[in-house]
């Protein structure tokens, strides 16, 4: 059996305004959105990083001394958290970036 269900693709002409969703819908302090293609110009991905303060009041300015998260979102729409406090957030494949931005911000 066939599983028909709708994941995230990520394609390199539309990168660009997947970024700028993630931007404009992550609800944190600090939102720091980049695009990645170290396997390929035809399979992009994006990092994450967000921190519950601004990078300006973490100690020493250092993002890292604070509340914060590193997610990545491959081509194929598997979110994963790769480093940071506990998010609560476990591995899970996206429908769609709206669907990863709740996910993220729950």
């Amino acid at each position: 059996m066939v599983n028909k269900t709708k994941t995230l693709r990520l394609y390199p002409t539309t990168i660009k305004e997947d970024v700028e969703q993630l931007k404009k819908g992550l609800k944190f302090a600090y939102v720091g959105v980049r695009t990645s293609s170290l396997g390929g110009n035809e399979r992009p991905s994006i990092l994450i990083t967000i921190s519950t303060s601004k990078r300006e009041n973490c100690t020493n300015g250092i993002l890292e001394n604070s509340k914060y998260a590193k997610i990545h979102i491959t081509h194929n729409g598997v979110v994963e958290q790769f480093s940071g406090w506990q998010l609560k957030l476990r591995k899970f494949t996206a429908k769609d970036i709206p669907h990863a931005i709740q996910k993220i911000n729950a």
